[in-house]
């Protein structure tokens, strides 16, 4: 185990690098605090200003069986850029979300080899909208999970984060893309659940599930019959967009509407929507 003094050794030796720390821990702290996505976004454009980016953006992906569809696109960038980005479905060839998808390290994009054509081009898109160089924070809750975040930091200068200290950014960054991707995944189901409308009895039904009660035991609590609670299990999940009654569960103790004994499994992202960009 090395000695505690030189483990702080990067941080004591600059002062800068202390009060940046300081702010970039702060700044993230404060994305659990936003109440919606204006305030959000405010402290989006806060946080990548003190990671030394010039321009940044954040995608929200849910991947389907037939690919993959952007749920929210947060920027701070010129508007025509993330514009392009939906309209023209460039996420669909993006090397960085593909990276994203499949691995949890913040890189370098320089890094990337072997891209196709389309993913070539959407790499020279990206860098006439400004993201010369870029930094790659990948979030996820779960690795190769349904729901996955990236966050990409760009500057218009060549290699800037190359020759920047990218062991302290990819901590700073990705502590930054892991709470934007964790709002984003609650707000969402917020937003689902809100427009499905739980009612009362969909809730104890919900709840009994979660209390490890089976449909024999939930047909009985309710004096109802057990092909009656399947039905109803069958017709909410419908409504949710979920595969299971697990699933359903989940989302509803997620977002604080029921509490159980017992947690239901984690089963990740479970909504199947189209496009929804959320440009600022």
């Amino acid at each position: 185990m090395g000695h505690p003094d030189k483990a702080n050794a990067t941080f004591n030796e600059s002062p800068e690098h202390v009060v940046h720390v300081d702010a970039a821990t702060r700044s993230t702290l404060e994305i659990l605090k936003s109440d919606d996505v204006a305030a959000l976004h405010h402290r989006f454009r806060d946080g990548i200003a003190i990671l030394g980016a010039e321009r940044a953006w954040f995608t929200s992906v849910f991947c389907c069986n037939d690919g993959f569809e952007t749920l929210c696109m947060q920027s701070a960038c010129d508007a025509n850029w993330p514009r392009r980005y939906i309209d023209e479905q460039l996420y669909r060839s993006d090397p960085w979300v593909s990276y994203a998808r499949w691995h949890m390290e913040p890189l370098l994009a320089s890094r990337l080899t072997g891209l196709t054509e389309n993913q070539l081009r959407t790499r020279q898109l990206a860098a006439a909208a400004g993201f010369v160089s870029c930094a790659l924070m990948p979030a996820h809750i779960d690795l190769g999970a349904a729901h996955f975040g990236l966050l990409v930091l760009g500057h218009s200068q060549p290699g800037f984060f190359e020759d920047s200290d990218f062991a302290l950014l990819r901590i700073r960054g990705r502590s930054l893309a892991i709470e934007l991707h964790g709002w984003w995944v609650a707000h969402r189901r917020r937003e689902k659940l809100a427009a499905v409308r739980l009612t009362d009895d969909d809730l104890v039904l919900l709840e009994l599930h979660v209390n490890g009660r089976n449909s024999d035991e939930i047909a009985d609590a309710l004096k109802v019959t057990r092909q009656s609670i399947n039905s109803r299990f069958q017709r909410l999940n419908r409504r949710l967009h979920v595969p299971n009654r697990r699933a359903a569960a989940q989302l509803a103790m997620e977002c604080g509407l029921i509490q159980g004994e017992h947690n239901a499994t984690n089963v990740g992202a479970p909504f199947n929507t189209s496009v929804l960009p959320m440009i600022r």
